[in-house]
C-alpha cells in the first residue's frame, strides 16, 4: 500500500487496525470512544455587556451577541503495542475529536482534530522495585477551527480578505522521554520534544507558523503511605519565523523583528488520600513567558488547582476548582493607549467543574458534567463568561 500526505491519517489507521488474525494474536490494542450531548452557554465566548473597542481607530461601541445551544463532543482513540523482544515495543496511537454545533447560526465554533503518533519503548532495567525505561515517537497532528469575531460568531475578515482559516494548521514533531523508578517511593523523568506547526497562510494577516522546542523534568516521591509530592520544571521555546514581534507601544510593524516566546514553567503538586472513598490532588505553576525583544508580550501566570475525588462502587464523582492570575508588565489594554493613557493589560480566570461517572460494566460507563469558566480582564474584547452541561457514554475496549 502506498500512502501520500494526505492519506496518511487514512493509512496509518489500517494499518492499526486491520491486521491477519496471526498477526492479531501479536499486537496488544485498546479502543476508547467518548460520545455525549452537550449545551455551551456561550459558544463563541463572546463579552458579556457592551463596551467600547479602542483598539479599532474610530473607537466603536460594540453590543456583542452572546449565542447559545448543543453541541456534539465526540472523542476516538485507538492505541497498538507490538512486542519486538522481551525489552522492546513498537507503539502507535490515533486520537480524534472534535465538537460539532447542532444549529447552523453556531457551526463556526465547530472544532476537529487528529493526532497520530508511532515509535518504540525500551525498557533498561526493570526489577520489583526498580525500573527504568525510554520511548521514543514521531507524531503528526491537525487542528481544523475557524477564525471568528467573538462579537457576532461571523467569520473574521481583514478588509475585503477571508481569514477564517488563520488559526487551522498541521504539526508535525519528535518526542523523547526517560523514566526512572529508583525505590517504591521515589520517580523521576524527563524528555524532549521537537515540533513544528504550519498555519493555513491568510495572506492578509502575518504567518502564525512556528516551531517549538520543549525540555521536561518531574521527579515524584511518596512522603507518606497516603501522600505523594511532585515537582516539574518545562521551558519550551517557539520561534515565530514571520510574525513580528510587538513594540513597547503595543504596535506590530513588517520591520520588528520576528517573535520568539520562552515559556518556563515551575509545577508542585501533591496527591493524598484522606479515606478509602476519598482522593484530594492539588498543584500549583509559575509560568515566565518572555518574548524575546523589548518584552512587550511577557507575562507571569500564577496557576492554581484542586480536586477532589470520591469513589464508591461503581460511582466516580469530581469536583474541581481552578484560578490564574497573570501579571503583565508591558502589554497594553486593547495593545494601544486610551484616551492617551497607558493601562496595563490584566487577565484572571477561575473555573470549577462538577462531574461523575456511574460505571455500568467493565468497559462502559455513563457520565454527566457541568463546568463553569469566567475570564475577568480589562481588555473587554476577552472578557466573558459561560457553563458548559454535558452527558454521553464512554466504551473501552
Amino acid at each position: 500500500m502506498t500512502c501520500s500526505h494526505n492519506t496518511l491519517l487514512t493509512c496509518s489507521a489500517l494499518i492499526l487496525i486491520t491486521a491477519s488474525p496471526v498477526q492479531a494474536l501479536a499486537i496488544d490494542y485498546s479502543q476508547h470512544l467518548d460520545a455525549a450531548i452537550a449545551y455551551n452557554s456561550n459558544a463563541y465566548r463572546t463579552p458579556d455587556g457592551t463596551y467600547i473597542d479602542w483598539g479599532q481607530a474610530s473607537n466603536p461601541v460594540i453590543n456583542p451577541n452572546i449565542q447559545s445551544g448543543f453541541f456534539i463532543p465526540l472523542k476516538y482513540k485507538l492505541a497498538g503495542s507490538y512486542p519486538v523482544n522481551s525489552k522492546t515495543a513498537l507503539k502507535g496511537g490515533l486520537n480524534l475529536g472534535g465538537k460539532f454545533y447542532l444549529d447552523s447560526d453556531l457551526t463556526n465554533a465547530n472544532e476537529r482534530k487528529y493526532k497520530l503518533d508511532f515509535g518504540a519503548a525500551h525498557t533498561i532495567s526493570g526489577s520489583r522495585r526498580h525500573t527504568s525505561s525510554i520511548e521514543g515517537n514521531l507524531f503528526i497532528n491537525s487542528v481544523d477551527k475557524t477564525y471568528y469575531d467573538r462579537d457576532t460568531g461571523l467569520e473574521k475578515t481583514a478588509g475585503i480578505t477571508d481569514v477564517a482559516d488563520r488559526y487551522s494548521y498541521r504539526g508535525n514533531g519528535a518526542q523523547l522521554h526517560y523514566k526512572n523508578r529508583t525505590s517504591k517511593i521515589l520517580s523521576y523523568s524527563g524528555g524532549i520534544t521537537i515540533g513544528s506547526r504550519d498555519y493555513t497562510d491568510t495572506i492578509a494577516n502575518s504567518q502564525m507558523d512556528y516551531s517549538f522546542t520543549t525540555l521536561d523534568a518531574e521527579i515524584n516521591y511518596q512522603l507518606l503511605k497516603t501522600t505523594t509530592l511532585s515537582a516539574g520544571i518545562e521551558r519550551e521555546v517557539q520561534d515565530y519565523d514571520e510574525r513580528p514581534s510587538r513594540n513597547l507601544a503595543g504596535s506590530l510593524f513588517a520591520s520588528n523583528p520576528a517573535l520568539e516566546y520562552t515559556y518556563l514553567t515551575v509545577a508542585l503538586g501533591v496527591r493524598h488520600k484522606l479515606t478509602d472513598h476519598w482522593s484530594l490532588y492539588g498543584s500549583y505553576k509559575n509560568v515566565d513567558r518572555s518574548d524575546g525583544w523589548v518584552h512587550y508580550n511577557d507575562y507571569t501566570a500564577h496557576k492554581l488547582k484542586i480536586r477532589a475525588v470520591h469513589k464508591r462502587d461503581n460511582i466516580k464523582t469530581r469536583l474541581s476548582v481552578s484560578t490564574q492570575i497573570r501579571d503583565y508588565p508591558n502589554a497594553l489594554a486593547f495593545d494601544k493607549p486610551i484616551n492617551g493613557v497607558n493601562v496595563n493589560n490584566t487577565y484572571d480566570t477561575l473555573s470549577w467543574s462538577l462531574s461523575r461517572e456511574i460505571e455500568q460494566t467493565k468497559n462502559r460507563s455513563l457520565w454527566g458534567k457541568i463546568a463553569y469558566n469566567s475570564i475577568d480582564t480589562n481588555d473587554l474584547r476577552y472578557n466573558y463568561d459561560r457553563y458548559i452541561i454535558s452527558a454521553g457514554y464512554k466504551w473501552r475496549y
